[in-house]
């Protein structure tokens, strides 16, 4: 692997002033910082959510590219209750780690096992960007899987729980959504939740830990257990 650098810089011109790291690169694989508005648009529109994590939560956006040709993304940023994270890790601050919020690449990369070689290539360069990052955590939602991609990349399983989701508009909405008075969505909305023929969906959501510095992993405050198997709920 190699890193890849901003083509403008001030080295050469500003004494000190060093080459600024903005990528890694495998072979043809490429992971490198892009926009947050042209990875927002990629996971929109990709993404079997159709939808981001909102950008106060994302910190970290980031273009997967073949050849030079962009075709995928991922997004790193805050857990959906930021300050969690001391209840994950012990002695944890908000600072100190990372949730991969979203991952899509296209089904035509032509490399096998690309999410697992992608995901690899963002921890060590996490660990350049960010030195502070001491853990990875992401979720995988029962709609589509168990997580047998975070299973591949060596991620601890840490349980699971349900997560209770409402039809609305002919999307499925986080009930979440719906209850937090603070949002504009909440305020127009909230009734919805009271109509008799609201419907409701619960899906497994399987929480995946990784300890870029392996020494936290002592504190960890959730019990490892065996990985689940393979199982994709009915929508």
């Amino acid at each position: 692997m190699e890193w890849v650098y901003a083509t403008e810089s001030l080295a050469g011109f500003v004494d000190g002033a060093k080459r600024q790291i903005i990528g890694i690169q495998k072979d043809d694989i490429i992971l490198k910082k892009i926009y947050r508005e042209i990875c927002n648009r990629i996971i929109i529109d990709n993404h079997y959510s159709h939808k981001t994590a909102t950008d106060m939560h994302t910190l970290l956006h980031l273009g997967i590219f073949y050849n030079k040709i962009l075709k995928g993304a991922m997004q790193y940023g805050y857990a959906m209750n930021p300050h969690s994270c001391h209840e994950i890790v012990k002695g944890t601050s908000i600072d100190e780690y990372y949730e991969l919020n979203r991952l899509w690449i296209s089904d035509d990369f032509p490399v096998r096992n690309v999410e697992s070689i992608v995901i690899g290539m963002s921890f060590r360069l996490i660990k350049k960007l960010n030195p502070k990052i001491k853990w990875i955590q992401s979720f995988a939602d029962g709609r589509v899987g168990c997580g047998t991609i975070y299973q591949a990349s060596n991620f601890l399983f840490c349980g699971s729980h349900k997560q209770t989701f409402v039809k609305f508009n002919g999307e499925l909405h986080h009930i979440g959504k719906f209850n937090n008075s603070k949002k504009t969505f909440s305020r127009m909305y909230g009734d919805f939740l009271d109509k008799s023929d609201t419907e409701k969906k619960c899906f497994d959501q399987y929480r995946y830990i990784y300890f870029l510095k392996k020494e936290e992993k002592c504190n960890l405050l959730l019990d490892v257990l065996p990985y689940p198997k393979i199982k994709k709920e009915n929508i």
